[in-house]
């Protein structure tokens, strides 16, 4: 009887490979692309095209990239161009109409990549990722707000596809096209410079001798490498600053020591509070509720963040590279039982990034208000009266940033009413005037309708009984140490490129579901790959 069972069970296992082994085809491709087309546009019934994070700054970002008097030249040097260009141009030709079917079609195309990334394992690992690609309605989630997010989410499917490629059957053009990918992927997403990882950990995935791996690797940086530093240099140019972006500079370590600064903690922090109390606590709106650096510096917000890039900008030069700041943040104390390298907390950095893969996918809705609410002009933060950053308006000194700073929702309370406040060239205030307008147009076309509530519900509870990203994590490293199937290292050099950008997000202390969504699917191909890929065959012939 038991023989019964087992002969059932391999037949029923032999029928479904061959099922996966024909669903692995052109025709395949074609029908998993309509499926998720399809299901993309269900899914708007739910979730309408709305806003996304940093949407704004995207579309500043790529109105400026082709004119000679922008008045975003900070913003230019921290947002990098193929986002911007991949939203900018479909919304300028046919509205947020076009750029949503753009969007769809990137899904769809994301997830056919995954697929056939996928079937160089297995069949059955291709059928199984396109399928919960498909299904899981969190991954989807992204495509139907334009920002980066949607976009790293599409170069780290096509690196994952590029690199499985090179690996499997190695060739120093198949390196020098995953370096162009990371190229792709780093100029879409800052973060995605962890993916320069691969330069040395995917030859050691492809069979070779060392030399040749030294080869493949050098192919990867070098592809990578140059064309970035070419960036620099225009940037350098341009803009007065050789920096791909200077968003990591700014952000690490000091956006999470923000709070933590206070004035007794060291020389540069009171240099640090002098130019706080000089600047913005002897001005409007802060002058009047009388407060001091420390409370000021324990209300930090994103708001006064970018505040004081734009003053530290401009009083220390772009040379000094936010310099103050990080010195500020590095003599913030280390807590007992912490570990701080360089102001960095390593317990907190530890506690972001186990946030980042325990994420479970939300919708927050962002359709506009028949009419928007006045915010209350203060707030209360650390046990003070502070202004309120979503009623004020932009920080002169940061205005250059684009709209980093607005912590409004509504475009007109990020922009300024008058523009010879912050710039004396008459050109650049009529270029101002332009790019917001188009700006505040283009946010007109998003978050207009409400989705259908019944069928959000249902994709929320779905998400809910989706395991975290950890959990994958976890049972395809067992599988993967378990089966030892083909391909293993790889399906680790994946997950671990994955991680390392993660890893930058948690120095940081951004912790964004977005951040995590795009990386995912890695996940879920190692557990489907581990599973049902055959086994690596020994030196002996013995799986």
């Amino acid at each position: 009887m038991l023989r019964g069972a087992s002969d059932v069970g391999r037949a029923a296992r032999a029928g479904w490979e061959r099922l996966a082994g024909r669903a692995v085809s052109r025709v395949g491709a074609i029908v998993l692309f309509l499926c998720a087309f399809g299901m993309y546009w269900l899914q708007a019934l739910a979730w309408p095209f709305q806003k996304g994070r940093d949407t704004w700054d995207y579309f500043a970002f790529y109105l400026s990239m082709f004119h000679e008097h922008t008045p975003f030249h900070l913003l230019m040097l921290f947002r990098v161009p193929i986002a911007p260009l991949v939203l900018g141009v479909p919304m300028q030709i046919g509205g947020a109409a076009l750029l949503q079917v753009v969007l769809a079609l990137l899904f769809a195309g994301t997830v056919v990549t995954w697929a056939a990334t996928a079937a160089r394992f297995a069949p059955s690992a291709a059928v199984l990722t396109g399928a919960a690609l498909v299904l899981w309605p969190g991954f989807g989630l992204m495509f139907h707000e334009p920002s980066s997010d949607c976009v790293s989410a599409a170069t780290f499917a096509l690196l994952a596809f590029v690199a499985t490629r090179a690996c499997l059957a190695p060739r120093l053009g198949r390196f020098v096209a995953v370096g162009l990918v990371i190229l792709l992927a780093v100029l879409t997403r800052v973060p995605n410079e962890g993916f320069l990882a691969a330069a040395v950990l995917l030859p050691l995935a492809a069979p070779g001798t060392w030399r040749s791996r030294l080869r493949w690797g050098g192919a990867v940086a070098v592809t990578a490498v140059v064309p970035l530093t070419l960036y620099a240099l225009y940037n350098s140019e341009r803009y007065g600053a050789f920096t791909v972006s200077r968003n990591g500079a700014a952000e690490i370590p000091f956006h999470a020591n923000f709070g933590s600064i206070r004035v007794a903690n060291g020389p540069s922090s009171r240099e640090l509070a002098d130019v706080v109390r000089r600047n913005i606590l002897a001005r409007p709106p802060w002058r009047a509720l009388h407060a001091s650096p420390d409370t000021y510096f324990r209300a930090g917000s994103g708001y006064e963040t970018v505040h004081l890039f734009g003053i530290v900008d401009h009083q220390y030069g772009l040379g000094s590279d936010y310099g103050l700041l990080h010195a500020a943040a590095e003599e913030v104390p280390t807590a007992s039982g912490d570990v701080r390298i360089r102001g960095i907390s390593m317990r907190r950095a530890a506690h972001s990034l186990w946030k980042l893969v325990d994420v479970h996918a939300s919708h927050e809705d962002r359709t506009k208000p028949a009419r928007w609410p006045v915010p209350p002009p203060t707030i209360e933060r650390g046990g003070a009266t502070v202004p309120n950053p979503a009623a004020l308006p932009p920080p002169v000194p940061g205005v250059e940033y684009g709209f980093l700073s607005c912590a409004s929702p509504q475009i007109s309370r990020c922009i300024l009413s008058d523009p010879k406040v912050a710039y004396a060239s008459a050109a650049v205030r009529a270029r101002y005037r332009a790019i917001t307008r188009t700006v505040s147009d283009w946010d007109s076309q998003l978050g207009t309708s409400h989705g259908n509530a019944w069928l959000a519900r249902q994709f929320v509870r779905v998400n809910a009984h989706v395991p975290p990203p950890w959990v994958w994590l976890l049972v395809g490293g067992v599988a993967l140490a378990l089966r030892r199937p083909r391909g293993g290292m790889l399906l680790l050099v994946l997950c671990a490129l994955g991680g390392t950008v993660l890893a930058i997000h948690a120095l940081a202390e951004s912790v964004e579901t977005f951040f995590a969504l795009p990386l995912v699917p890695a996940a879920y191909m190692t557990v489907f790959a581990a599973l049902t890929g055959r086994r690596a065959v020994r030196s002996d012939g013995r799986p």
